[in-house]
């Protein structure tokens, strides 16, 4: 954890993460009510039709949300993993330059 900084990174990823994860159960949801509106309303093509779309707009929302939400959370562990590695070099670097000279002869 001390070569993490800033931490509110993690923070934001795993919230972002999170939420992205409930989207998919979400998206179940939908499919199913759309369905049954089609089952409900096979009688009348018109009702049918704008509840159909009212359902698959909802879903569009939620593909749209998941993206920017899955975007967002892979950036911020991604700069997670960035700072990370640049501060283990660093750390690793100062290490080597501090050695004896005779260390590096071997």
């Amino acid at each position: 954890m001390k070569y993490n900084n800033p931490k509110i990174n993690v923070l934001i990823g795993f919230i972002f993460q999170g939420i992205n994860g409930l989207i998919g159960p979400l998206m179940g949801v939908l499919i199913i009510k759309a369905l049954f509106a089609m089952i409900i309303y096979s009688f009348d093509k018109e009702k049918m039709r704008k509840e159909v779309d009212y359902w698959i707009l909802l879903m569009f929302i939620g593909a749209i949300a998941a993206l920017v939400l899955n975007f967002v959370a892979k950036w911020m562990f991604g700069v997670v993993g960035e700072n990370i590695t640049l501060n283990v070099r660093k750390d690793i670097y100062e290490s080597i330059m501090r050695k004896h000279v005779g260390w590096h002869d071997d």
